[in-house]
């Protein structure tokens, strides 16, 4: 049985990724200054300053949240389309942002509902 082979475009469109979902998880990466020590979210925000012009890129990694705010829409798009950038590496760092984020979970044996006083 022969494989069908897939069309360029069809590796290029992956459900879930659009340019508005990627300008919404890049803002909200680099509205908390846990970008900054994040191995995963400076690799993601490296990943997309290297697709810019070189002038464009160190403004961008001097301050990612305004280089961010500065990119296009075209450059959203690009982003989106690119194989590399959402499933190894935006995934990644949106992934330790939600980790880091979560809500602690009470030690064992404490309830939350009766505090203890020390």
């Amino acid at each position: 049985m022969r494989r069908k082979r897939r069309g360029r475009g069809a590796a290029l469109a992956r459900p879930g990724l659009t340019p508005e979902r990627l300008r919404s998880d890049l803002l909200e990466l680099t509205r908390n200054l846990r970008w900054s020590w994040s191995a995963e979210a400076r690799f993601c925000l490296a990943a997309v300053a290297g697709r810019l012009a070189p002038a464009r890129e160190e403004e961008f990694l001097r301050n990612p949240f305004a280089g961010v705010r500065c990119l296009r829409a075209r450059d959203f798009a690009n982003l989106a389309a690119d194989p590399g950038i959402y499933p190894r590496v935006h995934a990644g760092a949106m992934a330790a942002l939600r980790r880091a984020l979560a809500p602690a979970r009470p030690p064992r044996g404490l309830d939350p509902r009766r505090p203890v006083a020390y």
